[in-house]
């Protein structure tokens, strides 16, 4: 029973991998060229001499640059043909750090062991928990701070800890991003523990086992 459950989270799990590069695909390849044009289209259309009509063409192209750079953020998060090039550390670094540029953004402190080496497949597993849990703090926690660190235990485990600064809860309800953080974690054979309060923050601590590593 416990392998067929497992057979089926994975089945999910590639289903969805599959949706999410289909996505990122079509966003880059079509989205992007459209919004990249309308922000050249803006930046060289002659508006009357004013400082009000100067002022609306900058928030306008404003507007346009960062809905590119978001876009970019979604397809970096939904490819997982960044692995092949970056690996987990650096394609974590990177998606991190186009969230730091979004305004109103928490202040992310992330620390990752350079031993940690994983396969493509298992990195991609963990990337996804990371994002799940980062995009869950964006949108309930209301924090300031994110402090992510992975990192190897004197058993060779992998050892993620994930905590924010936000509004907490004194009732924890797993919900839909929880439980597919849950599935994945089971895939890895490693353990899971969610600790939040009120007014206190949330944690989350992850264990994936020795044998992960390559």
């Amino acid at each position: 029973m416990i392998r067929k459950n497992n057979e089926m989270f994975k089945a999910v799990i590639d289903a969805g991998e599959r949706e999410k590069l289909e996505l990122s695909r079509n966003l880059h390849d079509q989205v992007i060229p459209l919004i990249a044009i309308s922000k050249l289209q803006v930046e060289s259309f002659d508006y009357p001499e004013s400082d009000e009509s100067e002022e609306y063409k900058k928030e306008l192209t404003g507007i346009l640059a960062q809905s590119i750079s978001e876009i970019r953020g979604i397809c970096h998060s939904n490819s997982p043909i960044l692995f092949k090039d970056l690996g987990l550390k650096k394609s974590l670094q990177n998606f991190f750090k186009q969230m730091a540029s979004v305004d109103q953004a928490p202040i992310i402190d992330f620390q990752f062991e350079d031993a940690i080496q994983i396969s493509d497949e298992n990195g991609l597993s963990v990337y996804r928990i990371l994002l799940e849990l980062f995009n869950n703090s964006l949108k309930y926690a209301r924090c300031k701070n994110i402090r992510i660190n992975c990192h190897l235990n004197s058993k060779k485990e992998i050892l993620i800890h994930y905590a924010d600064d936000g509004i907490g809860t004194d009732l924890f309800k797993p919900g839909h991003g929880t439980l597919s953080i849950k599935s994945r974690v089971t895939l890895l054979e490693g353990e899971i523990q969610y600790k939040s309060k009120s007014n206190e923050g949330f944690q989350c601590m992850i264990k994936l086992p020795s044998k992960l590593l390559i």
